[in-house]
């Protein structure tokens, strides 16, 4: 039986392999983790808050509110998330935690929605690399063995002559 080296294409095979199951692994796990965050304080209570203030830091920015959940109320709280164009006097809707109310966040979150899209681009991009990378290099290491086989032939009819 004839001998036949691949030289890189038996490596870029496997590497297309190994980038396809990490990008779907970690899209998966991206969608995973997105599903349990936006859980987080889905039995939690909705209400109102009243933006108190918005202070930039840098290239962030910290929101802080005031709001009431069962007749007591809570000053000054720092919001979890920022939202562009959010501003003092504003009212906003968040969630309250009611076992712990000093625990809130903001309602309309734009965070989840993301790491969704996140996910399903990292699965995307696997499966894309996979359904590409592999028949295009089975194709390459195919051209390859047949070339070797050609230049065999070639080699053996110079030295029968």
């Amino acid at each position: 039986m004839m001998n036949v080296t691949l030289g890189r294409g038996h490596n870029s095979l496997k590497s297309i392999i190994i980038t396809a199951i990490t990008l779907l692994i970690f899209g998966v796990g991206t969608i995973i983790l997105g599903n349990v965050m936006s859980k987080k304080g889905s039995d939690w209570i909705p209400t109102k808050a009243e933006i108190v203030n918005v202070r930039s830091r840098s290239d962030t920015y910290d929101v802080y509110v005031n709001y009431e959940f069962d007749d007591i109320e809570y000053h000054n709280r720092k919001l979890d998330t920022y939202v562009l164009g959010m501003k003092v006097n504003d009212i906003i809707d968040i969630k309250v935690n009611p076992v712990n109310p000093n625990e809130f966040k903001y309602a309309s979150s734009t965070l989840y929605p993301a790491i969704y899209g996140v996910g399903g681009g990292l699965i995307g991009i696997g499966v894309l690399t996979a359904a590409i990378g592999i028949p295009v290099t089975l194709r390459k290491r195919k051209v390859a063995e047949n070339e070797q086989k050609s230049d065999l032939k070639s080699n053996i009819l110079k030295k029968m002559k």
